[in-house]
């Protein structure tokens, strides 16, 4: 359900109705999970913005081969 909300909110962000500034898409660093953005998102949010904040197992592969599952997952 959780991915749900997520594909849901990041097929908002690219209605043509939709501005780019109007959605936040959050990417956690290397060994951090999306925890790690969840005050940054909180704040975004409350200054009216749309967030996805996708988590992406950031230690189970090299740098390459994540960079090409970026968006798979949402």
């Amino acid at each position: 359900m959780k991915h749900l909300a997520r594909s849901a909110a990041l097929i908002a962000c690219l209605l043509p109705g939709a501005a780019a500034a109007d959605c936040v898409v959050l990417l956690h660093g290397l060994a951090r999970t999306e925890d790690s953005l969840l005050a940054m998102a909180a704040a975004l949010q409350g200054q009216g913005y749309f967030v996805v904040n996708e988590g992406y197992p950031s230690t189970d592969a090299s740098i390459e081969v994540l960079a090409q599952g970026v968006g798979d997952r949402v």
